[in-house]
C-alpha cells in the first residue's frame, strides 16, 4: 500500500486529501464505502490494466457465486409487499385458498405462504428462502 496527498486548490485555499493506492491482483473484488458512513457506495474489480466499475449485483456474484440464487429471492418478495408478519386479506367467500400453501402475489411467484384462511379471509405472510428452496421455487 501507497499512501499520498492529493492537493485541491479551491481560490484561495488549498485542501490536501489523503489517497491510498494498493497492489491487487487481477480479478480481486473491491467495494468501497466513502470514509463518512460504512454503507458502501461502489464496486471495483481489478485488471491488468488499472480497475473497472462493476455493479453490486456483479460484485456480489463474483464474491459468492452460490449465494445468486439467494440474492435474487429478496428482491422478489420485497416486492410482493409481504413481510414475515402475516398480513389479512379480505376475499370473496368462496376463495380456493389454503393454509400451508405457497401462491402468486403481485406478479411474484411463489412468494406468499398463507398461514391461515377462512371464508372471507386469508392471511398471508412472505415465503424464507430456506421454505422456497424446501418446495423447489428457489
Amino acid at each position: 500500500m501507497d499512501r499520498t496527498d492529493e492537493r485541491v486548490r479551491r481560490g484561495r485555499i488549498e485542501n490536501a486529501y489523503p489517497r491510498a493506492h494498493y497492489e491487487l491482483a487481477p480479478g480481486t473484488v473491491v467495494v468501497v464505502a466513502p470514509g463518512s458512513g460504512r454503507v458502501p457506495h461502489r464496486a471495483y474489480v481489478s485488471r491488468d490494466d488499472g480497475v473497472a466499475e462493476i455493479s453490486f449485483v456483479e460484485a456480489g456474484d463474483r464474491i459468492d457465486p452460490a449465494g445468486a440464487n439467494r440474492r435474487a429471492w429478496h428482491p422478489r418478495v420485497r416486492s410482493s409487499g409481504l413481510t414475515e408478519k402475516p398480513r389479512r386479506f379480505r376475499r370473496e367467500p368462496g376463495h380456493e385458498f389454503e393454509a400451508d400453501k405457497v401462491y402468486d402475489l403481485y406478479g411474484q411467484e411463489h412468494v406468499a405462504l398463507c398461514t391461515r384462511a377462512c371464508a372471507a379471509y386469508e392471511w398471508l405472510r412472505a415465503a424464507t428462502y430456506a421454505e422456497a428452496v424446501e418446495l423447489g421455487v428457489a
